[in-house]
């Protein structure tokens, strides 16, 4: 398997909500006990946590973590350009336009 990639370097945010719809990841991500066959991207998203000031993890249903399933998408069909935080593809904004509610009560909690 690939390594967890994830462009956080340089963007000038020093806290940051995960959001995931795998509850034995963010599980594991906020024990950071080993599970593992995932244990490899886990290491990875600890690592990514360290260079935050504050990084918190939760659980979210599938249905409400489509920009992160468009992503992924887009990424496995190659159609997901390295500058994609900076200029996100018009679908993936449309996504976060409709989800932004959700993600701000979330963000107010943390």
């Amino acid at each position: 398997m690939g390594r967890f990639d994830f462009p956080h370097q340089n963007l000038g945010v020093p806290d940051i909500l995960i959001e995931c719809d795998a509850l034995t990841v963010v599980e594991a991500c906020r024990s950071q006990k080993p599970v593992g066959e995932i244990q490899h991207l886990i290491q990875d998203i600890l690592a990514i946590k360290r260079s935050f000031t504050s990084c918190g993890f939760t659980w979210i249903k599938r249905e409400g973590n489509s920009a992160a399933h468009t992503l992924a998408a887009l990424e496995a069909s190659g159609s997901l350009t390295r500058n994609w935080v900076v200029s996100p593809p018009e679908l993936l904004r449309s996504i976060l336009r409709a989800e932004k509610p959700a993600s701000s009560q979330l963000l107010s909690r943390m």
